[in-house]
């Protein structure tokens, strides 16, 4: 038979469990009625047409044509994102923990935490899958994993631009 302090105890972490399951199915929830969050995307270039003098003659090489390089992150989407796909609900941008860490100087930390990995490598990894690191003190399998399928590569660079620019 369990004593009242171990009742109190298992009723606590039981509690504990079902609020931070209850927290990431918020969080993550389908809003499928939401409007997408708008994503910058390259604007296409124009291309000359050919014209007699521009085309290669028999002694030219063709000149290689250039890939766009990808868009800048945008800080301002990404706090947008970091709001919207529900990830204030387990973590502060100050240094107060919720369920997850707080992200305040998160670039500092970040470049230090898995060797090899460069802070930008590092926050994006723990978007992707959240387990691959977990930090000290903190339980595994409670972000869930759901991020790295719902938000393309641009969102994600634009969170992670946005986390590593917090004070």
């Amino acid at each position: 038979m369990l004593s009242v302090r171990n009742k109190v105890r298992w009723r606590t972490g039981l509690l504990l469990a079902v609020s931070v399951v209850m927290i990431a199915a918020v969080a993550c929830g389908d809003d499928s009625d939401d409007t997408p969050v708008s994503t910058t995307a390259p604007a296409p270039t124009a291309t000359a047409e050919p014209t007699a003098a521009s085309e290669p003659t028999a002694t030219q090489e063709p000149t290689a044509t250039s890939v766009p390089a990808a868009p800048e992150p945008d800080v301002t989407n990404g706090e947008t994102l970091f709001v919207a796909q529900g990830c204030s609900s387990c973590h502060s941008t100050g240094t107060d923990t919720v369920v997850g860490p707080g992200l305040s100087g998160l670039s500092e930390r970040a470049g230090n935490r898995v060797d090899g990995k460069t802070d930008v490598e590092y926050v994006t990894q723990s978007i992707r899958s959240p387990n691959a690191f977990v930090v000290p003190d903190f339980f595994p399998d409670l972000m869930p994993t759901t991020f790295s399928s719902s938000m393309t590569e641009v969102e994600i660079a634009d969170v992670v631009a946005y986390l590593l620019q917090l004070p």
